[in-house]
């Protein structure tokens, strides 16, 4: 490990840094919770994935409500605002009020 140049703070990266969010992999330990579950099948995997993919839309459809941009939406997604709109407008669009 090379000195630190006069001058300059050493970062540490055991905590966050100031208002940096931990990321959910952080927050619920999901590489140590994996290593303690069994192995799941193909078709388990499967569903975990239908029903993160329900959720995912609930919750677009929810954000939507509340009046949550498709910017807004796509940046929490990691996707652009069109690719979201793309994936989502479509529920978003059938559960609104007439």
């Amino acid at each position: 490990m090379s000195k630190p140049k006069p001058g300059r703070v050493q970062q540490s990266h055991k905590a966050p840094a100031r208002g940096r969010r931990r990321s959910l992999d952080e927050r619920i330990g999901v590489h140590q919770m994996a290593r303690s579950v069994p192995p799941l099948t193909l078709e388990e995997l499967v569903e975990v994935s239908r029903i993160v993919d329900r959720a995912t839309v609930r919750r677009v459809v929810l954000e939507r409500r509340h009046g949550k941009s498709w910017g807004v939406i796509g940046k929490k997604l990691g996707v652009t605002p069109s690719a979201a709109w793309q994936r989502f407008e479509r529920a978003a669009r059938s559960t609104e009020d007439p």
